[in-house]
């Protein structure tokens, strides 16, 4: 073909791509799938899976071969902006204070799919098959398929998530933070498989340099980047961010490794604001150069999935890998939480969240093909059990959430005629109530608290309790970011708390240590009872939210302590505790 000739059935597959994934993406979103179901079903019915099948001639003329070396390039270049910008863009304060719930999170919903990977792998070796490239490399396979189990599309969670109205329940912060965790031994564990692949008899040694030469241009970048020339790139649009990206993800390609791997650093340690925030301006034109140029990957990716390429009865295997995918990650994310102390519901939840795969999956299944550990039958098998799995989510998450948190905006009712609000303040006044000082940390650990005496307790199986907090203070925005809260009851000697957090939680002036499970401030002076609470559920209730939090822990420093109470706006003790 002439360059012209290249240009213009660039132009055709171009259209093409994009019209059948928009296509497949409103499909899905309309069946209540994450849009990006649909865009790999779009590559992959491109192939020869469908397309190459049913009408060769259309596709020859759509995706010629001439062209397909020209969208590979456009697809790594999407691939490695779109994982840059999800490197910039995580957020690392779901993981503030609660180390140790994300650890035994992740090591369960990391650790038991890896084992049970390890295992699939090595029955694949030995029954399967479709291993016929893997014999070449069986530690390097079995590793790769422990890997392939054990990872979680970060960016197809945080979708559902949104989509299902729960982003901000305490199954879906844990299950964002533990997914967050788990993928970065993933794709170290990733490197290695890939590394050792390499033909020679010193691939490990490859693998050991061009990690360590990774993690040395990594410190380096990060300490340049801290300085002026960090103070440069923000002060420009995209252009240069997405530069340093691609340099690191050349830098990858360089040292042998995927681009995937030099993306992520680059991304990772772009400079943020000063307040620890991503620049809009950095990560907006990066996540759509990328999301417009992820479908051209999809379809380079699908041209690899043929199943007439599978032997007679190979099909049958993508049973044994669905139960060790399926079985890995949910009962790996449910043990993890319920050693978390989490609840049943919230536990399996969180699991079901973490078995979610997508892109993520799809971009390890890619390397693995392309360093040799798959062949197009077993790839096109571990594509199915990412779609699969990823198409699980949705209809699981829909039956198990009516159970659990989930924020439900209320509208704010128009004020009746002629109601007085003083009024109201004066009447609740003469209603004495128990005085409750609400703790929490926000996202960079900063102590916040005010106090109420809106409290009650709504259930004791499971045991829930109540708050209310105005939608302008500090202290409610910190409990959406943190997700946990304490619940301090102040005894008769515990006025000057009272008072100092009604002048919007003044730190300084009360001692206060953090507490056992989250670290949210508890008065131990002040307090004769501290309920440590994770957020079950917001709702917005005119000028406030209504904070209901799942009591994990309760405790009592000052037994027998007289309560102090709250009416006709002054404090006093509860007189007849003395009785």
């Amino acid at each position: 073909m002439s360059a012209d000739q290249i240009v213009e059935h660039l132009c055709v597959a171009l259209v093409a791509i994009w019209v059948a994934a928009a296509v497949l993406a409103r499909a899905a979103a309309r069946l209540g799938q994450p849009p990006v179901l649909g865009e790999i079903a779009a590559g992959i019915l491109l192939g020869p899976v469908a397309l190459g099948r049913f009408a060769p001639g259309l596709r020859a003329w759509l995706l010629p071969a001439d062209v397909m070396p020209y969208l590979s390039v456009l697809a790594s270049v999407g691939l490695a902006l779109y994982l840059g910008a999800l490197a910039y863009g995580l957020d690392p304060s779901p993981l503030v204070g609660r180390a140790g719930l994300i650890a035994k999170v992740a090591a369960g919903s990391f650790g038991l799919p890896l084992i049970l990977g390890f295992g699939a792998g090595a029955a694949l070796l030995a029954w399967s098959p479709v291993t016929e490239t893997a014999s070449a490399h069986p530690a390097a396979f079995v590793l790769f398929v422990g890997v392939a189990l054990a990872t979680t599309a970060i960016p197809v969670l945080a979708r559902v998530v949104a989509d299902l109205r729960i982003t901000e329940s305490v199954p879906a912060m844990i299950g964002i933070a533990g997914a967050t965790v788990t993928d970065l031994p993933a794709w170290v564990l990733l490197g290695v498989a890939s590394a050792f692949a390499q033909p020679g008899p010193s691939s490990w040694v490859s693998a050991v340099v061009a990690g360590a030469a990774l993690l040395v241009a990594l410190v380096a970048a990060r300490r340049v980047l801290r300085g002026r020339f960090g103070r440069f790139l923000r002060d420009f649009d995209t252009g240069p961010a997405a530069a340093l990206v691609l340099v690191g993800a050349a830098g990858s390609l360089a040292l042998g490794l995927h681009v995937v791997f030099g993306a992520l650093c680059a991304g990772a340690i772009l400079p943020k604001r000063d307040d620890g925030s991503c620049d809009p301006r950095i990560l907006a034109p990066m996540r759509t150069v990328g999301n417009a140029l992820i479908p051209i990957f999809f379809v380079v990716s699908g041209a690899s999935v043929d199943l007439s390429a599978l032997p007679p009865g190979a099909l049958l295997w993508l049973a044994p890998i669905l139960l060790a995918a399926v079985a890995g990650k949910i009962g790996g994310g449910y043990l993890g939480s319920r050693l978390a102390g989490l609840r049943g519901d919230d536990a399996l939840i969180v699991g079901v969240l973490l078995n979610t795969r997508g892109l993520t999956e799809i971009v390890v299944l890619t390397v693995g093909l392309q360093a040799g550990l798959l062949g197009k039958g077993m790839y096109s098998l571990f594509v199915l059990m990412a779609l699969v799995t990823t198409a699980m989510t949705g209809p699981l998450l829909g039956r198990l959430t009516h159970r659990t948190a989930r924020v439900v905006p209320a509208p704010v009712a128009p004020r009746p005629a002629g109601l007085d609000v003083q009024a109201l303040k004066d009447m609740m006044s003469m209603f004495p109530t128990g005085v409750a000082v609400v703790t929490t940390l926000d996202g960079k650990g900063v102590p916040h608290g005010l106090t109420c005496s809106s409290l009650c307790s709504l259930s004791l199986d499971p045991p829930l309790l109540l708050v209310c907090v105005h939608n302008r203070s500090g202290t409610l925005a910190a409990i959406r970011a943190g997700g946990a809260f304490a619940v301090n009851l102040l005894h008769h000697e515990g006025s000057q708390a009272a008072e100092a957090f009604s002048r919007g939680g003044r730190f300084a002036e009360i001692e206060w240590r953090p507490a056992e499970l989250w670290s949210s401030p508890a008065l131990v002076d002040h307090a004769h009872a501290v309920a440590e609470c994770l957020v079950h559920r917001l709702i917005r209730m005119g000028d406030h939210t209504i904070v209901v939090g799942r009591v994990a822990q309760i405790t009592v420093p000052r037994p027998g302590a007289v309560p102090l109470v709250y009416g006709r706006r002054r404090y006093a003790g509860w007189a007849a505790a003395d009785q």
